[in-house]
């Protein structure tokens, strides 16, 4: 019976083990694509590129997921090419200042080119 529990709670597990596969070619991003970042990423409120950015994420493992709206400009940022693109957060995020933000706020993030994505969906 010991055994049997054991193997039960080994395959519920395997899901939440599981990555899902990683996009390197952001051409297919597109809008209302799903996705998540990993790292530290800055979000800004305001959807201009020049404005300063209002948070930034902690590098957790859930990662910063979000939907998005908008794709913006392509651009070299703090010396990285990549583009400019307008989200939905899908789900909460804690940033640096200890702040939870909740799902369904908009933010203007900055994807570099060499950044994996998770989870995308068309």
């Amino acid at each position: 019976m010991r055994r049997i529990a054991l193997l039960l709670l080994a395959l519920l597990a395997l899901p939440a083990l599981a990555r899902s596969p990683i996009l390197r070619d952001h051409s297919r991003i597109q809008a209302l694509s799903y996705f998540t970042m990993q790292g530290r990423v800055e979000l800004r409120e305001a959807k201009d590129s020049s404005s300063a950015a209002t948070y930034l994420t902690l590098n957790h493992e859930g990662g910063l997921q979000v939907r998005v709206l908008e794709l913006l400009e392509h651009d070299v940022y703090e010396g990285e090419s990549g583009r400019w693109i307008y989200v939905l957060l899908t789900a909460p995020v804690w940033s640096s200042s200890g702040e939870l933000l909740g799902r369904n706020r908009r933010f203007l993030v900055f994807l570099p080119e060499d950044t994996p994505v998770f989870d995308y969906e068309e």
